[in-house]
């Protein structure tokens, strides 16, 4: 901050920070799978008892998903407006595949 009533940003910082929101976002994106191939291994693993284990198996697989899907849009609509002096909304569709409408 210079002055009393402006504030400076360092836009090669700014960049870095934006940049690891990005790597976060697509982090969150990249667990759903690895997260479904434990589901389907501690299913296969209880033997005789996984049909004591699938429902709540399952519910935990389908929560974690939601989690991971809402950390992944946060970190990239904060990513994408880093920097910003309004909101970007399409800023948050990091790999170009979500359609937002308003």
């Amino acid at each position: 901050m210079t002055g009393e009533n402006t504030t400076a940003a360092n836009y090669g910082s700014l960049d870095s920070v934006k940049s690891k929101y990005h790597d976060l976002a697509a982090a969150f994106r990249n667990s759903v799978t690895p997260l479904g191939q434990h589901h389907d291994k501690a299913v296969a693993g209880a033997g005789q008892f996984s049909a004591h284990l699938q429902p709540g198996a399952v519910k935990f697989l389908l929560s974690w998903r939601e989690v991971f899907q809402v950390c992944e849009t946060s970190a990239g609509l904060i990513a994408g407006n880093i920097g910003k002096t309004v909101v970007d909304l399409k800023a948050v569709d990091v790999d170009q595949s979500t359609d937002i409408r308003l």
